[in-house]
């Protein structure tokens, strides 16, 4: 049995009268309340980095941005309310965030999966000039990055990440050719990226 994220507080008894589930009374309770949804929630993730490495979106920061936000919020939101030992009282509406933030945080997935699986539209080949490149050290991973002159309006640069390969035949002043995709929710998206 779960425990109840009504907190009804103030009622003497163990069991919420409301939905039968024990209630939250200590900060060790709101932990495992909120354990599932936590749970979820870092899957989305995972998730999310997977499916931008598969379907490599050109707008990529403001995914990655939206993703972390989602993941973080609350987490920050819980460690507030526990500092201030308000987590007890704050149960429902931690629960809530933690939802709500999980299943947006998959929905983001979903969509960028949709946007590249589902994508049936013609390739369109791209050549730009190579302005910068740099690596990105992680840590499990390393990114290789080239940064290109844009060719879209109203935009200066773009970012595409390549692998190793890639990233040590291109130099700067080279070309590149990239191939790109609409996609099917209209985020353009790009793959096969090669010196030129």
């Amino acid at each position: 049995m779960g425990f109840c994220d009504h907190n009804s507080v103030g009622a003497d008894t163990e069991y919420c009268p409301a939905c039968g589930k024990r209630k939250v009374r200590t900060s060790r309770d709101v932990r495992r309340a909120l354990r599932w949804k936590a749970y979820v929630l870092v899957a989305g993730l995972p998730g999310l980095l997977a499916a931008c490495r598969f379907y490599r979106p050109l707008d990529a920061n403001w995914v990655y941005f939206s993703g972390l936000g989602l993941f973080f919020a609350p987490v920050v939101l819980q460690v507030f309310s526990a500092s201030r030992k308000r987590d007890v009282q704050h149960v429902r509406f931690l629960a809530r965030a933690f939802l709500y933030c999980a299943i947006l945080l998959l929905v983001l997935d979903a969509t960028i999966a949709a946007n590249g699986s589902l994508d049936r539209s013609n390739m369109t080949e791209r050549r730009s000039t190579v302005v910068r490149k740099y690596i990105s050290t992680g840590r499990w991973s390393t990114g290789y990055h080239v940064v290109v002159r844009s060719w879209r309006a109203g935009r200066i640069t773009e970012t595409l990440d390549v692998t190793r390969d890639i990233y040590r035949q291109t130099s700067i002043g080279g070309q590149v050719s990239a191939d790109l995709h609409y996609g099917f929710l209209g985020l353009e998206r790009y793959e096969g990226v090669k010196p030129l």
